[in-house]
């Protein structure tokens, strides 16, 4: 959904990204439901990606495609038993797959400005030890709000015919 510069990304399918050991899972109209006490701390629970391979993965991207250089608001939407045993990795990657930052998310929202040289980026929520959770949506927000006048000045330079003389 966008909305404003507003992306809302749910969980709608298992991948193979998606821990399935052990794990009771329910998909409900609005939210996921998921129970699996005896996974390992540290490990991803489910990811999310800006690219993906449809012949090697079977999956379509999950994440919008950011502006270089824009700031963006991210909102984690969930809940989980016990309280703070999830969180969620940012990891902005080059063109050549190279890590350019991996960012930690412990709290419910971040801000950040996407890096001029990210070519792609992608979303896991990580396990810390939860039993329970139910998870509703990620918010992606644009917080760049361009200013029309000062945009065309910068992008248009003037032209100057130097050598009047010319016949061009």
């Amino acid at each position: 959904m966008n909305q404003n510069n507003r992306f809302d990304i749910t969980w709608t399918k298992i991948h193979k990204s998606t821990f399935m050991y052990g794990t009771k899972l329910k998909f409900k109209n609005n939210f996921v439901s998921m129970d699996n006490s005896l996974m390992p701390s540290g490990m991803v629970i489910h990811e999310w990606n800006m690219l993906s391979s449809y012949t090697t993965n079977k999956q379509v991207p999950s994440l919008p495609l950011l502006k270089k250089g824009n700031n963006y608001k991210i909102n984690f939407d969930y809940d989980v038993t016990p309280e703070r045993s999830v969180y969620f990795k940012i990891v902005l990657s080059k063109k050549n797959g190279e890590k350019i930052k991996t960012m930690i998310i412990e709290d419910d929202d971040i801000e950040f400005k996407y890096p001029k040289d990210a070519y792609s980026y992608k979303i896991e929520l990580m396990n810390a030890g939860f039993q329970h959770l139910q998870f509703r949506r990620i918010i992606i927000e644009d917080q760049h709000i361009e200013n029309s006048h000062s945009t065309i000045s910068t992008d248009i330079s003037e032209m100057i015919d130097k050598i009047r003389h010319n016949k061009v």
